[in-house]
């Protein structure tokens, strides 16, 4: 499982992916501030951050499932592109175990890793951290669009 592109191009890209994504406020992508916190070629990983906004919780002032999820495919999906160099792919499949509570204000950290690049498929991992405490997992497949 080699990176298609190196350290550098990868970290450029993750930048001004997240950069990017700001610039569109129509897009429901500029919804999820990410915050870059560091990627390795080598490895296959990302890091991002998150601040919880009140407005991102539900009525228990959780942080919403959905938004839990939405917050892990997009970091999977950042790191499968970023990675491998394909300019579209799309989720194919998600799944998300929730393990501890999240409120408005708490930082969040999503570690994502890929663990297969083929020619069509990408699988990735990732874990949400709040404080150094394991709060979510995810596992995604994304597919390569032509």
């Amino acid at each position: 499982m080699a990176a298609k592109l190196d350290q550098k191009s990868m970290e450029d890209f993750v930048v001004n992916h997240l950069s990017y994504r700001v610039q569109a406020p129509e897009s429901i992508g500029a919804m999820l501030d990410f915050e870059f916190v560091s990627c390795s070629a080598k490895k296959g990983s990302i890091t991002l951050s998150h601040k919880v906004d009140v407005r991102e919780v539900n009525i228990y002032n959780t942080l919403h499932g959905g938004i839990i999820t939405w917050l892990m495919d997009s970091a999977m999906g950042i790191l499968s592109r970023a990675y491998t160099g394909y300019e579209t792919l799309v989720t194919m499949d998600v799944h998300v175990n929730f393990l501890r509570a999240i409120y408005a204000g708490d930082e969040v950290v999503i570690k994502a890793s890929v663990t297969h690049a083929g020619s069509k498929i990408v699988n990735t991992v990732s874990e949400l951290y709040v404080k150094d405490r394991l709060s979510a997992t995810a596992d995604a497949i994304f597919y390569k669009v032509d």
